[in-house]
């Protein structure tokens, strides 16, 4: 998928998960359940703590630096790229929304 498109700077955009979907943590790696889809995916544990901190208030930059502090991540923007190609797969299965930008 590719990344989100905006006129927006991609560090200031926020996500919120949707409220009709659910995931479920078991041990490190996660199942998502988004039932307008019809769809069933297992999550990586990266993508299951990316689904976890997406919540309506943090921006992507704030994803970058919650990221940075728990992993050992890449240089920031490798790490911003690669949230930013993860968001867009989540939002692509209709597990997230982009909200509107200020």
């Amino acid at each position: 998928m590719s990344e989100p498109t905006t006129n927006a700077n991609p560090a200031e955009l926020v996500f919120a998960r949707r409220r009709d979907i659910s995931f479920q943590d078991f041990g490190g790696e996660g199942l998502l359940v988004v039932p307008r889809q019809s769809l069933q995916i297992v999550l990586n544990g990266t993508s299951l703590r990316l689904l976890q901190l997406v919540d309506g208030r943090r921006t992507v930059a704030d994803l970058v630096a919650a990221f940075a502090a728990e992993y050992d991540a890449p240089s920031a923007e490798t790490l911003e790229a690669d949230l930013l190609a993860a968001l867009a797969e989540l939002e692509g299965h209709g597990a997230i929304e982009r909200l509107p930008h200020d």
